[in-house]
């Protein structure tokens, strides 16, 4: 199956005299559990836990609440992974590293289940997650990229604050910022203002921001092409004050983990994102945040919401699942959906939302539930092998010119 890249826009919105200012060394908050009137809940600390090597291991604790809100001391929960390939789960909870990658791991008591995200990955330095960050969003073309990439202070980077060699600041607004933000920017330990109005960044919101301890400032608001929903994750980031997600292709429901958060703004795209009547009271509690927002109805929502397929041959796959999110923005289960394509001459789709690529072009994939129904956007492209690219590259500069050759256009 080839990889599929998302594409799409988000933006997030925040007033211009809200410059981060640094922290002191208070700790973040704890965290706050969230269940409809009338269900217990699971919830599951840390719910995101890093282990940097294989073989290692560290432990999850979960609580459950019962429906009057109080603790149940002595609950039983089943722990399971996701995938035991990535990392093993006991019966107490510990998790021990397998391979590197990422994978969920559940916490169930009786019919309700929590779950926590998994990631077996090298740790890196915050000069190397700035590495990233800049090649990922095109640093040669920024506007203003003094310093970065030298060996000068962190600090001396443009845009970027810095104590002690950690990265406490990123204010790059109106920079030319041109592509997706990577998920190891969430290694940022003691992140407390991430600035990026104004750019052309795109692709989904990172669920690996939501590992930051001490963000309290996240403002994206001015980058259209960001898209797909916000990661429910998000709902755990500590100290989050100030959200801006206005003027976006971000689309659903706000997650309802959100109400965790004790934000003083938030403002988000009124014709994309919408609010589930659970957080109705939460968002209107917000000092400063939308006045004429919309509450959620039943969707079906496609994920990715749009496929980029480079293939080198014709008939490579690739999939595409749907949920249909109700009005609380829950997720139904076992809902029944039927799958489409706008043109098969281009890509099929089957049953279960595997697309096949047929020819190169343009389509559309529709789901389809009950009277609901989401499409994604379907490009098909031919795929360069290395060595046609080298070929191009031997004809495109004069290569039977070359001093040596030597081997070029061989077999």
């Amino acid at each position: 199956m080839i990889a599929a890249l998302l594409a799409g826009p988000l933006l997030v919105e925040a007033c211009q005299e809200d410059t981060p200012v640094a922290p002191g060394d208070e700790g973040a908050p704890g965290l706050a559990a969230l269940a409809a009137d009338g269900e217990a809940r699971v919830v599951i600390e840390p719910h995101w836990l890093t282990l940097d090597t294989i073989g290692v291991s560290d432990t999850l604790a979960a609580t459950v609440i019962g429906a009057d809100g109080d603790t149940i001391d002595d609950a039983s929960v089943t722990w399971e992974s996701a995938d035991t390939m990535i990392a093993k789960v006991d019966t107490a909870g510990v998790v021990t590293s397998v391979e590197f990658g990422k994978t969920k791991v559940t916490a169930t008591y009786d019919s309700v289940t929590s779950y926590a995200t998994v990631e077996v990955a090298k740790r890196l330095t915050d000069r190397e997650i700035l590495e990233i960050f800049y090649e990922a969003t095109g640093g040669e073309d920024w506007t203003e990229n003094e310093n970065w990439l030298s060996d000068e202070d962190l600090d001396d980077w443009h845009g970027v604050s810095a104590r002690q060699g950690e990265v406490s600041g990123l204010s790059l607004d109106d920079n030319n910022l041109v592509g997706t933000l990577p998920p190891e920017l969430g290694g940022l330990d003691e992140l407390f203002g991430l600035v990026l109005r104004y750019n052309e960044l795109s692709g989904p919101i990172p669920a690996e921001l939501s590992k930051f301890r001490r963000l309290r400032d996240m403002f994206v608001s001015g980058n259209a092409g960001i898209t797909g929903r916000l990661p429910p994750e998000l709902g755990y980031a500590g100290g989050l004050e100030y959200l801006s997600v206005d003027d976006t292709d971000l689309s659903g429901p706000v997650p309802l983990t959100f109400a965790n958060l004790e934000l003083t703004r938030f403002y988000f795209d009124r014709e994309g994102v919408c609010i589930p009547a659970a957080l109705e009271e939460w968002v209107d509690s917000i000092p400063q945040t939308e006045d004429d927002y919309q509450l959620c109805t039943d969707q079906i929502v496609i994920d990715p919401p749009s496929l980029y397929l480079e293939v080198h041959s014709l008939g490579d796959t690739a999939r595409l699942t749907a949920a249909v999110i109700d009005a609380e923005g829950d997720t139904v289960p076992d809902a029944e959906i039927a799958w489409s394509s706008g043109d098969t001459a281009i890509a099929t789709v089957d049953s279960t939302g595997l697309v096949a690529t047929v020819d190169y072009g343009t389509t559309e994939i529709t789901a389809t539930s009950d009277s609901l129904a989401d499409t994604a956007r379907v490009e098909i492209v031919f795929k360069l092998s290395n060595r046609q690219v080298l070929d191009s590259l031997y004809r495109a500069t004069g290569g039977e010119n070359w001093t040596d050759t030597t081997n070029w256009l061989s077999d």
